[in-house]
C-alpha cells in the first residue's frame, strides 16, 4: 500500500508540476506577443509621426525657398547702399524669426511624438514589472 500511496503522490506532484509549467509558459508566451503588439504600435506611432516632421520641414523649406526668391528680386531692384543694408537686415531678421520659430516647432513635435511613441513601451515595461513583483510575492 506504501508504494502505491507515493507513487500517487509523486503522480499528482507531477501533474501539478507540468500543469503549472504550463500555465507559465501560456503565460509567457501570452506576455510576449504583448510585447510584439506593442512594439508594432510602437513602430506605427513612430512611422506616422515621421511623416508629420517629414511634411512639415518640406513645408518650411518650400516656404523659405519662396521667400529667398521674393527677396531676391528685392534686392535686384535695389538701387542704393542704404536701401540695400535696410533690406538686408530686415530680410536676415525675418529669417532668423522664422527659423526659430519652425525649430521650436519641430522639436516641440519630437517632444510630444516621443511621448506619444514610449507610452506603449512603458505599458510594457509596467506590466512585466507588475507580473515580477506578484511572481516575487507568491
Amino acid at each position: 500500500m506504501s508504494n502505491k500511496n507515493n507513487a500517487k503522490a509523486a503522480e499528482d506532484v507531477l501533474k501539478q508540476g507540468i500543469e503549472a509549467l504550463s500555465k507559465n509558459v501560456d503565460n509567457i508566451s501570452s506576455f510576449a506577443k504583448e510585447n510584439i503588439d506593442a512594439a508594432i504600435q510602437t513602430a506605427n506611432i513612430v512611422a506616422k509621426n515621421a511623416e508629420k516632421i517629414t511634411a512639415e520641414a518640406i513645408n518650411y523649406s518650400k516656404q523659405n525657398i519662396e521667400q529667398n526668391v521674393s527677396a531676391a528680386k528685392e534686392f535686384a531692384a535695389v538701387r542704393s547702399m542704404d536701401q540695400f543694408v535696410t533690406l538686408q537686415t530686415q530680410f536676415s531678421k525675418q529669417a532668423f524669426e522664422q527659423y526659430v520659430q519652425q525649430a521650436t516647432k519641430l522639436g516641440d513635435m519630437m517632444i510630444a511624438f516621443s511621448k506619444e511613441a514610449s507610452g506603449t513601451i512603458n505599458g510594457r515595461f509596467n506590466a512585466f514589472t507588475e507580473q515580477f513583483s506578484n511572481k516575487k510575492a507568491s
